[in-house]
């Protein structure tokens, strides 16, 4: 008597570009009749396909860029014209997702099936993706709101986006993100093994009336607030504050620039995540029957193209951002960098601005962020 994975990527399948040989253990621990154990076999199961490249480089990129973007943001000035918290939060449920989630994606690529053998972790993979997922979503938006209001309000900004209260909404952010994944992590539908990416989801057939509360309650106010503040930047009076900010505050001439950035980083994730949001609905519509319509490289291209958001974030600061490229330099000691830089701005000084004071020039000092 035999038992198989559930998980198993099914029959060889020469449409993947590999085959895939399951194991057949039997219950007293003794090989079978067709001697299925064998180490020589455990070695043709093994295959480094191009999806595997992706789902490590994707991996590797993740972690290494969102730890670079914590070191900048707490060691360096390139984050001063942002919410520091807003941006720990962010950058936090990214690298979780590049910890917990895509690398054990790397061996069911290798394999071609779900290796770990158990129910519960496949769920709590799908719940964690799902938690930093939403974490990441809601972070962006915060991050958008914080320099809209920066921008229009500059004289309520530092009472509005005070730090203890930044603070608690990350608080609640994370909270709130966690209640609305728990109910799939402890229910009794298991979770959806997507073999085509080789990642656990939350099953959206099984559990529709779940899925449609996160988008109304989750999902949809986090967009309209995204496309609300985003307006702004388009307008004649965002381009009039930002001349005004250019002409008397200097030091906080970069929030517009940055409000920007923002802008950017937050659509590439929507942009990013769309084509599997589709390809899910659909499929869900059809009530799985259409399952066999879309080739797996679609679920595979259009799953881990959402994934990838995890460091397009490192990849657009490197690229837009002058101040992150002089903290990154900073960072990795490429050229001297300036001293007294501490987690809270403003608890050391450089010995620079000491030796440059004039007892007889009145210095006015530059607005609160």
């Amino acid at each position: 008597m035999a038992a198989q994975n559930p998980y198993s990527a099914g029959a060889d399948s020469p449409e993947n570009g590999y085959f895939t040989l399951s194991l057949s253990v039997e219950l007293n621990g003794e090989n079978d009749a067709g001697g299925m154990a064998s180490s020589e076999q455990d070695v043709e199961r093994v295959r480094f396909t191009f999806e595997t490249f992706i789902t490590m480089f994707t991996t590797l990129v993740c972690v290494v860029g969102n730890s670079l973007v914590l070191i900048v943001a707490a060691r360096t000035t390139a984050f001063d014209n942002f919410n520091r918290c807003y941006i720990f939060s962010l950058t936090t449920a990214d690298l979780f997702l590049g910890l917990f989630v895509t690398p054990f994606c790397m061996f069911n690529s290798i394999y071609n099936l779900w290796i770990f053998n158990s129910d519960i972790f496949c769920c709590v993979e799908a719940y964690l993706m799902a938690l930093f997922i939403m974490v990441s979503m809601i972070s962006m938006a915060f991050i958008i709101v914080d320099h809209y209001v920066a921008v229009r309000k500059p004289d309520r900004y530092s009472v509005m986006m005070s730090f203890n209260r930044s603070l608690c909404w990350i608080v609640l952010t994370w909270v709130i993100a966690t209640s609305f994944c728990c109910p799939p992590l402890f229910s009794l539908q298991k979770a959806l093994y997507l073999k085509e990416a080789f990642l656990c989801l939350i099953d959206g057939r099984q559990q529709q009336t779940y899925f449609l509360t996160v988008t109304f309650m989750v999902t949809l106010p986090t967009a309209v607030a995204v496309l609300v503040t985003s307006r702004y930047l388009f307008t004649p009076a965002f381009k009039d504050q930002k001349q005004f900010y250019q002409r008397v505050y200097d030091h906080f001439s970069e929030r517009s620039w940055n409000y920007y950035i923002s802008f950017v980083i937050t659509a590439m994730f929507f942009v990013t995540w769309l084509p599997f949001t589709v390809v899910r609905v659909v499929l869900s519509l059809r009530g799985g029957d259409g399952e066999s319509n879309i080739p797996p490289e679609i679920h595979f291209y259009c799953t881990w193209l959402g994934l990838s958001n995890c460091f397009s974030k490192f990849i657009v600061y490197i690229c837009m951002s002058p101040q992150f490229r002089q903290g990154l330099r900073e960072v990795c000691e490429l050229q001297g960098g300036r001293r007294g830089y501490a987690v809270c701005q403003g608890c050391t000084a450089s010995e620079s601005s000491f030796d440059s004071f004039d007892p007889d020039v009145i210095t006015v000092p530059p607005p609160r962020k």
